[in-house]
């Protein structure tokens, strides 16, 4: 073991370089405690882990949990929770702080689990502990905990983890946000938003892929100096399409384009099958060049 370093690792994520002896960039980590990272390494004890060392450092699904509490460090990386296949899970879980609060668990695997003394923790409120009962999780059974059983309705932003009857190992865990999220089976058991609430029972969602973004214009040529008037100029030419690639006709009202670029489409905004929508940086400059393009608005910020 070497050390100390200096400085400290930030709690809301940070950028880690590995340099040589000339400074040159051997490895970086860029990680956040949102997003695609593992919530359980935010706060439980379980450290963030990468599955496979030959793996790239860089892609968040390179990363898991430590199921060990504290981590392995010095030796090679534990096991890790196989969501897609077996083990314990948290699979639905209501909005925090917006009425009754419940949590649910499930047993995806084809064996009975057992849930006696196994712990529901949050990260806000130390030794407010729950303790799941002494019951067996038949193959494919959920559970479900409501914030009467809990003692506590966590908020928004709250982290719950579901931990060994001795806190020394972390199963699972999820962040708790302002809508209701439940693991999909059918997206290698990824959190998305149902489009119901069923505790007990298998989650539903509608998922919609008919619009895809298909083509984006971020650099445009440059106006190259022409002597003696016309002077070089870079191009504000920026804009980005989609297409429906169903055969329905989808409306896009409330929909919106986030990040990079800020856009809300208006109610009644429609896309036929098989159709193309253009949103602008400047809608009259693209309309000029394509005046027979359909052009749906502007967006506000800028396409690096």
């Amino acid at each position: 073991v070497f050390g100390p370093f200096e400085r400290n690792i930030s709690n809301g994520g940070d950028r880690i370089e590995l340099q040589n002896h000339t400074g040159r960039r051997m490895n970086v980590l860029d990680f956040e405690d949102g997003e695609d990272w593992p919530v359980a390494a935010d706060g439980s004890g379980a450290t963030l882990a990468k599955i496979r060392p030959q793996a790239a450092t860089e892609p968040a699904a390179n990363w898991s949990f430590s199921t060990q509490v504290g981590g392995t460090p010095g030796a090679a990386n534990g096991d890790f929770p196989d969501e897609a296949a077996d083990g314990l899970m948290i699979s639905e879980v209501t909005a925090g702080n917006v009425g009754s609060f419940w949590v649910e668990l499930h047993n995806p695997s084809d064996q009975p689990v057992e849930l006696n003394g196994l712990i529901l923790a949050s990260s806000e409120l130390t030794g407010r502990d729950y303790q799941l009962p002494n019951q067996t999780l038949a193959p494919g059974e959920y559970h479900v905990v409501t914030d009467a059983q809990l003692g506590f309705q966590p908020e928004a932003s709250d982290r719950l983890w579901l931990m060994s009857a001795d806190r020394g190992q972390v199963l699972d865990a999820v962040r708790v946000g302002d809508r209701l999220q439940g693991r999909s089976a059918q997206q290698q058991q990824r959190w998305q938003f149902p489009s119901a609430a069923t505790p007990g029972g298998e989650n539903v969602f509608s998922f919609h892929d008919q619009i895809v973004i298909n083509e984006i214009m971020y650099q445009a040529r440059p106006q190259y100096e022409q002597a003696p008037d016309i002077p070089f100029a870079e191009s504000d030419e920026e804009w980005i399409e989609l297409y429906n690639r169903s055969q329905q006709t989808v409306d896009l009202g409330g929909w919106s384009l986030s990040d990079a670029v800020r856009f809300e489409f208006p109610q009644g905004t429609l896309i036929g099958p098989d159709q193309y929508l253009v949103i602008a940086q400047n809608a009259d400059q693209l309309a000029a060049l394509h005046p027979d393009i359909v052009i749906a608005g502007e967006f506000s910020r800028r396409l690096s």
